[in-house]
């Protein structure tokens, strides 16, 4: 990495990661030889415990309601 940023938020990798489209010994590697100062932001649902393991936070959303539970199927731009 160059070190020209301070903050990195890679959305939905965890969706890359669990459909094999991403290795996950990749982000680990990504994870473990991030430069110091930058801030990595890994987001989506079911991390594995690898990367829960190496973070230095961790948080969860819960879903209170959404348009999907009226039937709305998940739009390009929104949900992915």
């Amino acid at each position: 990495m160059s070190g020209e940023w301070d903050l990195i938020i890679m959305d939905e990798i965890m969706a890359a990661v669990n459909c094999g489209y991403l290795p996950l010994k990749e982000v680990v590697e990504l994870v473990k030889t991030k430069p110091l100062k930058l801030e990595l932001v890994l987001t989506g649902r079911d991390a594995p415990l690898k990367l829960i393991e190496l973070a230095d936070y961790v948080s969860e959303i819960t879903a209170r309601k959404h348009p999907m539970e009226k039937g709305v199927m998940a739009r390009e731009g929104i949900e992915y």
